[in-house]
């Protein structure tokens, strides 16, 4: 793809709620947004809105067929990528379930999207090039009372999704997932609080059936309980990162265990240990990794600052902090503008701190510790806070 060229997405279920805010985001980043709905009346209010608006409906085998011509034809042939995001969740208790429910349950969110997938995939090959996500959910990874149908549709998602992204490799074809919580909230705030004691049990009982000498190790005498194996799914959760890996984090942890019984540093142990992962889902497959810093005089002082109340508060007057929040937003804004994602790099001895302390200031902020930077990614400083006020740096 040449590097002028517009990037085109075609994202369904753009009626409200996810897929309704990044068909309106990527359209302010520069995409070209084929923004797909099942009701006429939303396709018109999608237009209104200033989004290029198709019908769609997921359900229909007719309408995917119809969708993707239709794309076709306003983008000259040409698919970037694929948000398959249209979906809806089915209460009840799994006993109360008819097969019917069921059924519709997994057509909406499992075969149709399928089917759609299967439908851009050639147009993808033939380029060279393309990227699937699948709007997966935190009930892909662990099951909620009464939300069993849409359990299983996620579960299955998931699954169906792990092998096409091993049977595209090296096809040039990305496939991603992603693993929101709570919309009504930020995930930031909420994620974690899905994963209780249950939940985090359930999981590592799912691990055992594959590895069960590495659970039964981890959860040993000698090892860790399971409420610090819960605070460190707690922990990734709330910096939306993933715990699909299970058995990497369960195997850092266990290797770990005999040093250190601490939450904060095993998450960072286990942050480390899935780095990669963790930059894919900031940037996808690009070589270079864009970074705000922190001037390293500032950044001594707010590890000198944390050190002193024990990462409990920020001991640095209140002005000198507010300047810090404020240049790190201003930075963060900047590169949301340029389509690229806010990250921080700090040292790993003050990331759990600075990462918490500026949450509630900076929207979609990522921090990162130095020892995260995968060694097959090249680095670009877009801003150093503190000695330029957050201004680009010279590189």
């Amino acid at each position: 793809m040449s590097a002028t060229a517009v990037r085109t997405i075609l994202v369904t279920g753009c009626s409200s709620g996810i897929g309704h805010h990044c068909a309106l985001g990527l359209a302010r980043r520069g995409w070209r947004v084929i923004a797909s709905a099942r009701k006429a009346e939303d396709v018109e209010r999608l237009g209104r809105e200033g989004l290029t608006a198709i019908r769609l409906d997921v359900d229909d085998s007719v309408s995917i067929r119809e969708g993707v011509a239709r794309t076709l034809e306003l983008t000259d042939g040409r698919l970037d990528a694929l948000f398959n995001n249209g979906a809806y969740g089915q209460p009840g208790a799994v006993e109360d379930l008819t097969r019917a429910v069921l059924r519709a349950q997994l057509e909406t969110n499992l075969l149709g999207w399928h089917e759609l997938t299967c439908q851009v995939i050639p147009i993808m090959r033939r380029q060279g090039h393309g990227r699937i996500v699948q709007n997966s959910s935190i009930l892909g990874l662990v099951p909620l009372p009464y939300r069993g149908a849409y359990v299983a549709s996620k579960y299955a998602l998931e699954g169906l999704t792990d092998t096409l992204r091993l049977e595209l490799r090296g096809s040039g074809i990305q496939v991603s997932m992603i693993e929101p919580g709570p919309i009504s909230s930020r995930f930031r705030e909420n994620a974690h609080r899905l994963i209780g004691h249950e939940e985090a049990q359930h999981l590592l009982d799912q691990l055992a059936r594959r590895s069960p000498k590495l659970v039964e190790n981890l959860l040993s005498s000698k090892a860790l309980s399971l409420g610090v194996v819960l605070k460190v799914l707690q922990n990734l959760l709330a910096e939306q990162v993933s715990i699909r890996d299970l058995r990497t984090i369960a195997e850092t942890l266990a290797e770990r265990a005999p040093k250190s019984q601490d939450p904060v540093t095993l998450t960072a142990a286990v942050r480390v240990a899935l780095s990669r992962s963790i930059v894919q889902d900031l940037l996808g497959p690009d070589d270079e990794l864009p970074l705000i810093a922190l001037d390293p005089m500032l950044e001594q002082l707010l590890h000198k600052s944390f050190q002193g109340s024990q990462g409990e508060t920020i001991g640095i007057e209140p002005g000198l902090a507010e300047r810090v929040q404020r240049s790190v937003a201003d930075a963060a804004r900047r590169q949301e503008a340029e389509g690229t994602p806010a990250i921080l790099v700090v040292a790993p001895e003050i990331r759990p701190w600075i990462a918490s302390w500026l949450r509630g200031a900076v929207r979609n902020l990522s921090v990162i510790a130095f020892t995260e930077i995968p060694d097959n990614r090249r680095i670009r400083v877009v801003a150093t806070v503190g000695k330029n006020d957050g201004a680009p740096a010279r590189t």
